[in-house]
């Protein structure tokens, strides 16, 4: 134990702990609200500039040079102020963590990543729904013109209701009959689902069947 008036050992380490985390946490958040201020200054770059280059923001010959280097200065603003954090600890004139700071300058990047990617299936699990013959042959949802109700049922149909193995009688008094089109000619029945489940939906989604000997021997999903 220390002598009357001077902190404990563990004192010590306890406040020196609680100093590191909070220079960290301020870091994180330094580094955070300048990527942030950043991404919100390049995506609004046309409406910032638009006004001082007199409506001809796009025609990149015609930009002053002192604006495109704001812009470029703006697309490294958080790499500019790490350096400058990075000078001002070597000389002791700040304490926010460099560490702390580079996470939090990535994390916007990295929670925009995890939305492309993960988004989707979320999505798909709250739009799905159980597969039941009716509604798959009426498919006449139409709470969202993205998702349709094939499209909500599929995941189900495949899993618990698989055609692999019916007759193709037994598929069409299920499914109804194989859809018209000009895709997938070298596949015996064709269903189409409805647009392509994904963050950037350019194609269409197929149930897709190959029928042998009257029994379906293939079930899969295709886009065209």
């Amino acid at each position: 134990m220390g002598e009357a008036g001077e902190p404990s050992p563990g004192r010590e380490d306890v406040n020196e702990k609680l100093s590191f985390l909070r220079r960290s946490w301020r870091g994180f958040l330094a580094g955070f609200a300048v990527t942030l201020i950043g991404a919100v200054i390049a995506t609004n770059w046309d409406i910032l500039a638009n006004p001082f280059v007199e409506g001809e923001y796009f025609v990149s010959d015609r930009q002053p040079v002192w604006l495109k280097g704001i812009q470029a200065f703006v697309d490294y603003l958080p790499w500019f102020v790490g350096a400058a954090l990075i000078v001002a600890r070597l000389l002791k004139r700040s304490t926010l963590s460099i560490p702390g700071y580079a996470i939090g300058a990535v994390t916007p990047y990295v929670a925009l990543l995890a939305y492309v990617f993960l988004a989707p299936s979320i999505e798909n699990r709250m739009r799905s729904r159980s597969f039941e013959s009716a509604g798959w042959l009426a498919n006449d949802d139409t709470s969202s013109v993205m998702w349709p109700t094939r499209l909500r049922m599929i995941d189900d149909l495949m899993a618990e209701h698989s055609p692999v193995g019916l007759s193709r009688d037994s598929v069409i008094r299920m499914l109804g009959p194989s859809d018209s089109t000009p895709y997938f000619q070298d596949w015996d029945m064709v269903y189409q689902l409805g647009p392509e489940r994904g963050f950037l939906s350019f194609d269409s989604e197929w149930l897709v069947l190959r029928v042998r000997n009257d029994t379906v021997a293939e079930a899969r999903l295709v886009r065209d």
